[in-house]
């Protein structure tokens, strides 16, 4: 059985997506900001490396782990990779201030910096952002000269980002403009509506439940700086969405993508596009997107 194969079949098992990964890459786990619990899960391949890297950026409450299956799949194809755990997503993080905006794009920032440190140009870094992490990609991208950017169910900026809790398909106690998100396993059966890979998001939460450090403000969706086009000349860009997504609709990810000149593709899924059963179509198309210059 090919990888891709196994990777599909296996609907997110989270020891063999980890096996996997270790089998076939060397992991550096590269400190950030040791107060805020800031790192970065550093992977390249053990054979075959192309000298470019794919920078994961998670949704907001995800850790680095929901990039697994990601992972796997890339490093497959000879491509280093690094999945950021943003501020508040890990254990080790103690404080109590809900994190905003302006933290998560000072984490990205100086998570890039670290990055370049290790060796990779920015011409040859991929920012890949899933969901609020698409946001952040875009927001990074600005007046800079990266490879590319891709937005999974993300790509959004001021001008078409107008979302009220209401809408986001969040638990009740969320119902309140600015209501943080405690996220806790009971929240995991109904966050996320129509979604077809329950046990995947309980995987990739699990680590971060219940904990304090897993709180992030919802206004965080809304405070994206404004981009346009221009800002974004350096950098092609790539805008996947979820034909079935009730959080971040399709139709308002094509609208972005159109208003950004970036290259747009719909997947027969929801919002977690990255641990979905079609993930696998998905990293297929960011490949077709990076190998056609």
């Amino acid at each position: 059985m090919d990888l891709e194969t196994k990777i599909k079949s296996t609907a997110f098992d989270r020891s063999v997506a980890e096996s996997e990964l270790k089998s076939m890459s060397n992991e550096e786990i590269v400190t950030v900001n040791q107060q805020r619990g800031t790192t970065i899960d550093l992977l390249r391949p053990k054979s075959g490396e192309k000298n470019k890297i794919l920078v994961y950026i998670p949704g907001a409450g995800l850790n680095s782990k929901s990039g697994l299956l990601f992972y796997n799949f890339f490093i497959s194809k000879g491509f280093a990779v690094a999945g950021l755990n943003l501020s508040g997503v890990n254990q080790k993080y103690n404080g109590s201030a809900a994190i905003g905006w302006n933290d998560y794009m000072e984490d990205v920032s100086l998570s890039i910096k670290k990055i370049v440190g290790c060796g990779y140009a920015e011409k040859d870094i991929t920012l890949v952002g899933h969901s609020l992490g698409g946001v952040l990609a875009i927001n990074e991208a600005k007046q800079k000269s990266y490879d590319a950017v891709v937005c999974l169910a993300g790509c959004l900026t001021n001008e078409t980002l107008n979302i009220k809790p209401s809408s986001l398909g969040q638990p009740q106690q969320l119902e309140k403009d600015g209501a943080e998100i405690s996220i806790t396993m009971s929240d995991l059966k109904n966050w996320f509506t129509g979604e077809n890979c329950p046990d995947a998001l309980a995987e990739v939460y699990k680590d971060i439940a219940g904990n304090i450090s897993a709180k992030t403000k919802l206004e965080s969706y809304s405070l994206a700086t404004a981009c346009t086009k221009d800002d974004l000349a350096e950098t092609r860009g790539l805008a996947i969405a979820g034909s079935k997504d009730k959080s971040m609709p399709s139709a308002l990810n094509k609208k972005t993508a159109d208003l950004l000149n970036f290259n747009f593709k719909e997947i027969n899924g929801g919002h977690m596009l990255p641990l979905s059963d079609n993930s696998n179509e998905v990293f297929e198309s960011i490949l077709s997107f990076l190998n056609n210059r």
